[in-house]
């Protein structure tokens, strides 16, 4: 977990653009625009959709607002990482 916080107000979430690798090899990338044409647009279907529920999104708690990559099948010994323009990276190896 990062200790870096952005203000989504700040940016423009539809045009951050995601690189997506596999094991060191770039495999596929993305726009924030192709979740949905807009990432807080999902966010906000997200939790109109939930009231009908009576379900409610809290402060705090992590949203993904849709994939900006296909997935990929996955074995032990992949390591996968997501580069962020403006926001950063994350990593994952599968042990």
């Amino acid at each position: 977990m990062s200790s870096r916080r952005v203000d989504p107000r700040t940016i423009d979430l539809k045009e951050i653009k995601m690189e997506f690798f596999k094991n060191g090899e770039k495999i596929n990338e993305g726009m924030g625009k192709d979740a949905l044409g807009d990432p807080a647009y999902c966010v906000a279907w997200l939790a109109e959709c939930l009231k009908t529920y009576n379900v409610t999104l809290n402060a705090g708690e992590v949203i993904l607002s849709g994939a900006l990559s296909a997935a990929l099948p996955a074995v032990k010994g992949d390591h996968f990482e997501a580069c962020f323009s403006e926001l950063g990276s994350v990593s994952v190896e599968f042990v």
